[in-house]
């Protein structure tokens, strides 16, 4: 009976609209745009006298994999219901927003009834009786990085998983990454000149270790290092053991050392696995911001190369999307698998299997951020589907968790909407960072946290990243024509569309020239001064610190084993990626996560496979 009154209502609601819009729609189609997450989406609107006959997004320029489901549904969503008033997707809200405002734009300019087009349909949403069973070898919550790296290898290894999403869309913080992964690579670091300072090299292996292993790996270091400089050569030197021992003291030396070894070990496979896969690659190995070493590549289609790759592998009925999990399974000491509900239906689910959990950080979850760290309220880079949930439920069973006093703020974000800009903001060996005032307060080359803790004592809590023509790219120019980045022929010019003191950005740059010319940042300590700032047309990104990756998590080995409270692995349990701790320690190097979630979540897949 219900809903029959709720199909006799919708009717009703629909006659009413189409009376109200006889007399006001002038058939045609009609473009309009709105901003969404990146800059302009633009739409057009087909009408006839009563009633909407068609949509389309025409042009945009939101991040691939983010806004496909948007794109994909909404549009068919209005027709459908001859209402902007539908859904937006979750994870995807600007790109959702901007798709109905700019038809809602379209459709005044037919003259509708904008108000008769606002009715909404009223939803129940109501949980099913029943609980469907469903099983697999393996059950693994998060369809982000780690999650199809699991979901990946176990396919390959020919077993049978299911993986479990809540948004609408794949991806999840993997897809609004940077795409950049650190591996030490001679074949490609050996096509570059040393720029970067050795003497931090040494330093590293002669600081006073802090455990057996530690002064082990500087051993190590320091052999290599020694081979390398007998041999005269004058290229990028690295290691895996470099890597590693870069990653433990820049984490303040407080993480978990054998996990690092783990990661940094498998780096250059987990790339070349994802080759495989055919996710491309840019050819130059180069230092990313917060790197602290050029070894960095980014995949050639960004974040979608990534996970594109891994979804070959993964067939589509294998992801449940929309699909909510609630709670672990327990039986007799064991996680046997995981309840969860479809978040549109309302169906219930226990599906049974070996459990990993991929659900990623909570740095979306501004209640658990601040409950847990003392910092200014910000934005954030971060997927909205980045509340901790994993770690959360796991916690509820008894799951240890490690450095959740740990949080990385990333000095790249859009000032506007936390975005990440990095892709706009040029290379940080020859791009400068200045406040308001014109001046450079921070080396460009640092940490991560050091840079973000530095801008935000600036004016406005902003910085800007300055640089010429020959360290531009073509993401430079999209960004200016996204109104996210300025561009002009002059530097006063520059100055003056930006907000900065033209005077106090002159001199600045003139100054930074001449630490170029003289092959030294004494001023700052930067790592690398390659290139003078003095080709026009010059670029200007505006930046600020946002939310970016929650170090602290679940308490796992190097099997991905998840540790309860009392130092015992829970059997049938794993996690992978951002929903772990210990790997990163009090700060993470820039392009480390995307080398952790592929080497932790191809191993999350091998042992939760194996274990059945």
């Amino acid at each position: 009976m219900r809903k029959l009154w709720s199909l006799l209502l919708a009717l009703a609601m629909l006659a009413t609209a189409s009376a109200a819009m006889a007399d006001g729609m002038t058939p045609g189609t009609y473009t309009a745009e709105a901003t969404g997450n990146n800059g302009p989406v633009k739409v057009e609107v087909t009408v006839n006298e009563d009633s909407i006959v068609s949509v389309e997004v025409v042009e945009h320029a939101e991040t691939a994999g983010i806004c496909d489901t948007p794109i994909a549904t909404i549009p068919g969503a209005i027709v459908e219901a001859q209402s902007v008033a539908v859904d937006t997707i979750s994870g995807a809200t600007n790109t959702s927003k901007a798709i109905i405002g700019a038809v809602t734009d379209a459709l005044t300019q037919a003259g509708a009834d904008i108000a008769a087009f606002s009715q909404a349909t009223q939803k129940e949403f109501v949980l099913s009786e029943d609980v469907q069973d469903l099983s697999a070898d393996v059950i693994i919550v998060g369809a982000g990085g780690a999650g199809l790296a699991a979901a990946t290898t176990v396919q390959q290894a020919g077993g049978s998983c299911i993986v479990l999403e809540k948004m609408a869309m794949i991806g999840g913080n993997t897809a609004r990454s940077g795409s950049t992964l650190n591996a030490a690579d001679p074949e490609r670091q050996q096509k570059l000149e040393l720029t970067a300072d050795i003497q931090e090299v040494y330093d590293a292996i002669e600081a006073e270790p802090v455990s057996e292993a530690h002064a082990a790996l500087q051993q190590k270091v320091k052999e290599q290092l020694e081979a390398y400089v007998a041999s005269g050569e004058t290229y990028i030197f690295d290691s895996p053991e470099l890597h590693a021992l870069n990653t433990f003291d820049a984490g303040d030396r407080v993480a978990d050392l054998d996990l690092i070894q783990t990661m940094c070990s498998g780096a250059l496979a987990a790339r070349t696995w994802l080759s495989e896969l055919g996710c491309e690659w840019t050819e130059q190995v180069y230092l990313t911001i917060g790197g602290l070493w050029p070894r960095s590549m980014n995949a050639l289609e960004g974040p979608s190369g990534i996970i594109n790759a891994l979804k070959k592998n993964v067939p589509d009925e294998a992801i449940m999307l929309n699909t909510k999990a609630t709670e672990l399974i327990v039986e007799e000491g064991r996680v046997t698998g995981v309840r969860a509900y479809d978040v549109v239906s309302g169906q219930q689910y226990a599906l049974y299997g070996n459990v990993i959990l991929a659900t990623g950080g909570y740095g979306a979850n501004a209640a658990l951020v601040a409950q847990l760290h003392s910092i200014p309220e910000l934005m954030t880079s971060n997927a909205a589907s980045s509340t901790g949930d994993g770690m959360l439920m796991a916690q509820e069973i008894g799951a240890a968790l490690t450095g959740m006093d740990k949080i990385q703020i990333h000095p790249h974000g859009n000032p506007q909407t936390g975005a990440l800009q990095s892709h706009f903001a040029g290379s940080v060996t020859n791009s400068i960072y200045v406040n308001k005032e014109g001046h450079r307060f921070t080396e460009e080359t640092g940490r991560r946290d050091t840079i973000s803790e530095d801008t935000l004592k600036q004016t406005d809590h902003v910085m800007f990243s300055i640089y010429d023509a020959r360290t531009a790219s073509d993401s430079s120019d999209s960004a200016v024509e996204l109104g996210n980045a300025y561009k002009a022929d002059t530097i006063e010019e520059l100055a003056e569309l930006a907000g900065i003191d033209a005077q106090g950005l002159a001199d600045e740059i003139a100054r930074y020239n001449e630490l170029v010319e003289a092959g030294k940042d004494t001023d700052f300590g930067k790592k690398a001064v390659e290139l003078k700032i003095e080709e026009a047309p010059f670029y200007c990104v505006p930046l600020s610190p946002t939310i970016h990756h929650t170090m602290g998590g679940l308490k796992i080995d190097t099997d991905t084993h998840v540790y309860n409270e009392a130092g015992e692995v829970i059997d049938g349990l794993y996690a992978a990626g951002e929903v772990t701790g210990g790997i990163h320690g009090g700060n993470r190097i820039g392009g480390n996560a995307i080398t952790d979630i592929i080497v932790y979540g191809r191993i999350a897949g091998e042992n939760a496979l194996a274990d059945k």
